[in-house]
């Protein structure tokens, strides 16, 4: 899934890659965990999947970072080695 922002709205564009019954289960399980409420509206859905692809986003950048500063230390140690 990916969601887009632009500067004057929140979210822009809305791409899914799932079939309709996985797209079914995820919204229906968003609105009734919305406000403890038996349904949602599509707003509320919305907002809970951009903020949900925004921490794994997060997430997601952060383990990259750390991965490419193992590589670069692993690199750097084995030049030390070398020399």
């Amino acid at each position: 899934m990916r969601i887009t922002r632009s500067p004057t709205r929140k979210i822009s564009n809305i791409e899914i890659d799932a079939d309709i019954p996985m797209l079914t289960h995820i919204l229906t399980g968003l609105g009734a965990g919305i406000g403890g409420t038996d349904s949602a509206n599509i707003g509320q859905i919305l907002e809970a999947i951009a903020e949900n692809v925004g921490t794994e986003a997060t997430a997601r950048e952060e383990a990259d970072a750390a991965e490419a500063t193992a590589r670069e230390e692993a690199d750097a140690a084995e030049v030390t080695a070398r020399d």
